[in-house]
């Protein structure tokens, strides 16, 4: 990645020094500073890999959790609850349950040893998914205010914003007058890209809308605005059907919420899609099925989907274990490559999970939904009201997504999703505390009448006695 001005030979630098004065101001002044730090550069781990080279520069994302973790231990003493109560801390903590079984039944059915070692590749990839939900944790917990969940939505719409300069500046000049089999890679100096960055970009982009619409701030449209723009130009020419069908659902679902015109807009675009697209664009969405048939990658995954359905019959409640799909070797008949991944996040989720893992990994998708619904509804807040509907359509955005691509297990794809969610619930507990608090104003409970009405009676029997 270049950053111009001459800077990108400091890059590497700079990231480590700040990385090292977040990690103790972390532990030893507020946790806020390792949030704030860490969550913007999810989507942008290439940033960090700057600092690779010096000591423990590799480590720098578990070294900011654990920071984050000590200090929510020592702020937890000093507080009356360490971890809240929420409808989804149950589901998380059955799913994270259920995958380390699940990581042992895994082991079993490959023929490897006991995943005890650290060092071990699935140990490994059940480490990284861990950090989803731990993430949710500590910011549920530990973020406290509106202006924190306002900073966080800000530092996330920056995060973006860069992603889609990376992707413009990796796609100036080249011709999209007629489709290619260019795809932005990882190569052009970015952890996401291809399927993954599109199918990120539609389900935060609906975020986006709600909190564009919501915000009466200039600055904070413009912001919102300018990065939407920008997020939809990447998105059309990442070539991307499971990006194009994600990003569908969350403007159809912003057309129904929140303005008509969108959905109009939306209708239009499908009706005359074939003069209204780039002529690139509308040869990706016709291959997809020609008189010829579905086009090559539509029967890989075809292929890769019957063959799990053979797995899955044998091991339809528990699954074949975590993380075992990389190494099955997948290949479809008439086709040359081997696959490490069945492309879907349902397939692959029943395969490895069973209809078990799915049905946790749903529900804490549904529970999602309704938190989002329970904000919007709650509050006339123009930031929750935005972030609640944003949070349904991310959700709607992340079920599309994944219908032919498996993106829900990845921290660069969905560690925003994660985040959300938790500010999304911290943001229920801020709504009804400011209700409760409003309410207590406007209305004095029995309890609170008595002593006004202990000093009425006394200045009743002085006047009496005078």
């Amino acid at each position: 990645m270049e950053f111009g001005f001459g800077l990108t030979q400091f890059v590497a630098p700079l990231i480590f020094l700040t990385a090292v004065v977040v990690f103790f101001l972390t532990i030893f002044y507020k946790i806020e500073f390792g949030i704030f730090f860490l969550v913007p550069f999810i989507p942008l781990q290439n940033i960090l890999n700057y600092a690779n080279a010096y000591p423990l520069g590799k480590d720098i994302n578990d070294l900011i959790i654990l920071a984050m973790l000590i200090r929510w231990v020592i702020d937890g003493r000093k507080r009356e609850k360490f971890l809240h109560r929420s409808p989804l801390n149950l589901p998380i903590l059955l799913f994270i349950f259920w995958t380390y079984i699940e990581l042992w039944r895994g082991a079993s059915y490959l023929g490897f040893p006991a995943p005890l070692s650290l060092s071990e590749a699935r140990v490994i990839a059940w480490k990284d998914f861990l950090m989803l939900p731990l993430l949710f944790f500590i910011i549920f917990n530990n973020i406290k205010n509106q202006k924190h969940i306002q900073i966080l939505l800000i530092l996330m719409t920056f995060s973006m914003l860069s992603l889609d300069r990376n992707f413009y500046n990796a796609a100036d000049g080249r011709d999209f007058s007629e489709y290619t089999e260019w795809r932005y890679t990882g190569s052009d100096g970015q952890a996401l890209s291809g399927n993954a960055l599109a199918v990120f970009q539609a389900q935060y982009s609906a975020l986006l809308i709600f909190l564009f619409l919501a915000s009466k701030k200039t600055w904070h449209k413009m912001l919102y605005g300018v990065t939407l723009i920008f997020t939809y130009y990447c998105l059309m020419f990442s070539f991307s059907r499971s990006g194009y069908l994600a990003a569908a659902v969350t403007v159809a679902f912003a057309g129904l919420m929140k303005d008509r015109r969108l959905l109009i807009g939306l209708v239009i675009v499908a009706l005359f899609w074939k003069t209204l697209l780039p002529l690139s664009v509308q040869q990706r969405i016709e291959m997809t099925k020609t008189d010829e048939g579905y086009d090559t990658t539509v029967m890989e995954r075809i292929g890769m989907w019957e063959l799990a359905k053979t797995i899955i019959s044998e091991n339809p409640v528990a699954g074949a274990g975590f993380a075992v799909t990389r190494y099955l070797n997948i290949q479809v008949s008439g086709f040359q490559y081997t696959w490490a991944s069945f492309h879907s996040g349902y397939v692959e989720t029943t395969v490895e999970l069973g209809f078990v893992g799915l049905s946790l990994y749903l529900s804490i998708f549904l529970l999602g939904i309704h938190a989002g619904w329970k904000l919007y509804r709650l509050t006339d807040h123009e930031l929750f009201k935005g972030l609640g509907l944003g949070f349904i359509g991310c959700v709607l955005g992340v079920l599309a997504g994944n219908v032919a691509g498996t993106y829900w297990n990845y921290m660069n794809v969905m560690g925003f999703y994660w985040v959300l969610l938790a500010l999304v619930l911290r943001g229920i507990i801020i709504a009804q505390e400011q209700t409760d608090a409003e309410e207590a104003t406007h209305t004095l409970t029995p309890a609170k009448w008595q002593p006004f009405k202990a000093q009425v009676q006394g200045l009743a029997n002085t006047i009496v006695r005078i």
